[in-house]
């Protein structure tokens, strides 16, 4: 039986995961370096399970690793994860581009099945990919950093050397977007720059939990609110020397305590996977709103509710366009649960009580009880506040108020909101390359993640010391 790596968040269409998938069951086994068959999706209620098989996703990780180990190997490696999300990019772009009114049944089948051919191998091969070198890239890049420094070095100061060290180089998307924004308003500018604007960045607030995209009105009032040119110079200039400011820090703790090349090789590879990440989550985003879009023409044409489409998967989405109907009983039964084990034999899918019954079987659902709680630092600070427990974005915007810690699976994009108004932030899951990680930096944020059991030891309104120095949460009421 076996053992899953978790990933919890809140509810994830069938809509939408079935891209991922079917792009597990048709391409992880063959464009993978190792072999990768197994994943399960449960959904219960307003929350999702996302499991990788534990044994195969570290070994996928570890695999990666030794691919990328010589320069030339790395080279090859990431020029082949760039074909395929500019691939699956390509046809997302397409798809969002057409008018789909004008598509018959059959033709709108034929871009459904398009977007498969073009994004599923994307999907087979970096949803695993990136994900496993998080797996794996916390003890892999300490243990080389503890290997070129003195064994009478205390843990306190490596952890603070590690959190420097690791701080990557690359910027976010989200905080490319706001230099952007504050780039316009430094200067003149005209209604097409605007537009030019909402092009670039429209797809930023996407998640897998929400569809919601920019408008070009977002930005037209971002830039009001810029009115001192001066001011908006000088922030600009702080934005635009950051990467640079890290990387002379970084620069002279190398040599302060003379980490070989060894090291340095390997942070820069993170470097290359923390800008993988957000490249993936462009490709992610992009491909699973096209997959939308079709869903709004499909329930446009049928005068059906996008809210039942979206418990539909993809052969359900071909037959409704061939037949005109869908088995209500059967999505309100998908609502309640649904289980899909991908592996070696195929897609095996269930629903309502039976998806609900296998679940229970593989989810440890119980709370934890534990005064301490132990992750990775990955931004420093120490502060003692109140916590919100998430399940996803849309409930961590809607709990988290000022000054309180933002506790959950792991964050995305749609979680920025909450992520600003918190004063800590807690995930379950993520190394140093995850987006919680790279946010909180940004946000100049104490970050632990990876601690596994948060979000079930600790529960609403719970006061918390967190010590991010150290990756150390304490309960103290």
């Amino acid at each position: 039986m076996s053992k899953w790596y978790w990933y919890t968040r809140g509810t994830i269409h069938p809509h939408r995961a079935d891209l991922v998938l079917l792009g597990i069951k048709y391409f992880a086994p063959k464009l993978n370096v190792s072999k990768f068959y197994k994943t399960l999706y449960i959904n219960i209620g307003d929350k999702l399970y996302w499991g990788w098989d534990d044994k195969e996703i570290r070994n996928l990780g570890k695999k990666i690793l030794a691919v990328c180990s010589t320069s030339r190997g790395q080279r090859k490696h990431i020029d082949r994860v760039k074909f395929y999300i500019r691939q699956a990019l390509q046809a997302a772009n397409k798809i969002k581009s057409l008018n789909l009114k004008q598509y018959s049944n059959q033709e709108l089948i034929n871009l459904y099945d398009y977007l498969l051919i073009k994004a599923a191998p994307a999907h087979g091969f970096l949803d695993a990919d990136v994900d496993a070198i998080d797996v794996v890239s916390e003890d892999f890049l300490a243990k080389i950093i503890k290997r070129n420094l003195p064994k009478s070095f205390s843990q306190v100061d490596f952890v603070q050397l590690y959190q420097n060290l690791a701080t990557p180089i690359y910027e976010s998307y989200l905080a490319k977007e706001e230099r952007d924004i504050i780039k316009l308003a430094s200067k003149h500018y005209q209604t097409r720059d605007i537009r030019k604007l909402y092009q670039k960045h429209w797809w930023v607030t996407l998640g897998w939990e929400s569809m919601k995209i920019r408008s070009t009105g977002y930005y037209v009032a971002a830039l009001k609110k810029f009115k001192n040119k001066k001011a908006v110079r000088v922030e600009l200039f702080k934005l635009d020397n950051r990467p640079k400011r890290i990387k002379i820090k970084r620069t002279k703790l190398l040599k302060r305590y003379k980490l070989g090349k060894e090291v340095f090789y390997w942070l820069k590879f993170f470097d290359v996977y923390t800008y993988l990440h957000d490249y993936r989550k462009e490709m992610q985003m992009k491909t699973a709103y096209s997959f939308y879009l079709l869903l709004k023409e499909v329930g446009r044409r049928f005068k059906l509710n996008p809210d039942d489409l979206e418990w539909l998967y993809y052969e359900d989405m071909k037959k409704l366009l061939h037949i005109g109907k869908i088995d209500k009983q059967e999505v309100k039964q998908r609502k309640k649960a649904a289980y899909v084990l991908v592996d070696k034999s195929g897609i095996r899918r269930f629903s309502g009580s039976r998806a609900l019954s296998l679940a229970h079987k593989v989810l440890d659902l119980e709370p934890i009880k534990t005064k301490i709680i132990t992750g990775t630092p990955v931004s420093s600070g120490k502060l003692i506040a109140r916590v919100k427990v998430c399940s996803g974005s849309e409930e961590a915007n809607r709990k988290v108020k000022k000054g309180e810690v933002l506790v959950c699976g792991m964050t995305m994009p749609d979680y920025v909101p909450a992520m600003k108004k918190s004063s800590a932030i807690i995930t379950d899951e993520g190394g140093i390359t995850c987006h919680a990680a790279i946010i909180a930096r940004e946000l100049g944020k104490p970050c632990i993640v990876g601690t596994k059991i948060a979000t079930k030891a600790l529960k609403d309104g719970d006061r918390v010391e967190v010590d991010a120095d150290k990756g150390i949460i304490q309960i103290i009421n």
